[in-house]
């Protein structure tokens, strides 16, 4: 269970790489720098790939444990089966990290524009993703403090309030608002669920 929520997350994980190397190929980046910006962007591919890799691998559970087996050398008997993920199961992961987090990038850039910041999509984008990454960082919760001193570091030459009044809504508007429709709907499909359980055990009796 755990290795898959590691590899799911590395869909997730991939994406804010990708654009977070793709920030720096933007001409109003904080930074240009090509050597950098692919680096980053292959490795988020490379974090994709791992993450299907882990959910499609046969063997995967097999060189875990002779892994584990050999840390522990051989007094531990360690055996770790990994319920794989059929095809058609791992495009549909990929494909919804991939709607997701494109849904989560252009929302975060127009509440940008709404605040008056006019700058490219690539450089919020990029901005939001380098501070998410900074935000798994074990610092802070749900990122205030970390977030605004990324933001006026790779936004320099803006309004500080400009800055911080998108920050603000990032938080309230992106996070907030997204975890309570996730929450709403989590409940829902769960009421569903124990709805047709008791639909079918009611039948059985």
């Amino acid at each position: 269970f755990v290795l898959r929520i590691i590899a799911e997350r590395s869909f997730d994980l991939g994406w804010f790489l990708m654009i977070a190397g793709l920030a720096f190929f933007a001409p109003d980046f904080w930074i240009q720098n090509a050597l950098y910006g692919g680096f980053i962007v292959f490795a988020g591919m490379g974090m994709i790939v791992m993450g299907s890799v882990l959910l499609t691998s046969a063997g995967f559970s097999q060189w875990v444990s002779r892994f584990l087996r050999q840390l522990s050398a051989g007094k531990i008997a360690i055996e770790i089966a990994v319920k794989k993920y059929h095809a058609g199961k791992m495009i549909a992961v990929f494909c919804l990290s991939l709607l997701g987090n494109a849904f989560s990038f252009i929302s975060c850039y127009f509440l940008a524009r709404s605040v008056g910041i006019d700058v490219s999509f690539f450089t919020v984008s990029g901005t939001v993703a380098i501070a998410g990454l900074l935000n798994l960082l074990p610092v802070t919760v749900m990122g205030p403090g970390t977030r605004e001193l990324v933001f006026l570091k790779l936004l320099a030459g803006l309004p500080h309030a400009q800055i911080l009044a998108f920050s603000g809504l990032m938080l309230f508007v992106a996070q907030i608002g997204g975890a309570l429709i996730a929450m709403i709907l989590g409940h829902s499909i769960l009421l569903g669920l124990k709805i047709q359980r008791t639909d079918s055990v009611a039948k059985t009796l």
